[in-house]
């Protein structure tokens, strides 16, 4: 089974953003984006609730997780980037 510190890590390296960006309270597009793949795969991947990973997304409550995986499909469309976190984690690339 696949980590969740795992999954960080990866994002970190595709996205080129360091891992406490990514779990830090910045709002920013770049991070946003990682958040979003990250999310989605913490979700899919392992067992954790939306309340655990929100505490490891830097505390976030549940709603802010179930708001970022319901939208992650979306996100994904419309940036490849995400798309090619997302598929790489998943074995699809």
């Amino acid at each position: 089974m696949i980590l969740m510190a795992d999954i960080i890590a990866h994002a970190s390296r595709v996205f080129g953003i360091p891992a406490v960006q990514i779990t830090g309270p910045a709002r920013c597009k770049d991070r946003c984006r990682a958040r979003f793949a990250v999310c989605k795969l913490a979700y899919e991947m392992t067992r954790l609730t939306y309340t655990q990973i929100g505490l490891r997304l830097g505390g976030r409550d549940h709603s802010s997780i179930i708001n970022l995986h319901h939208n992650a499909d979306k996100r994904m469309q419309r940036n490849p980037k995400i798309w090619r976190v997302y598929s790489m984690l998943k074995g699809g690339e």
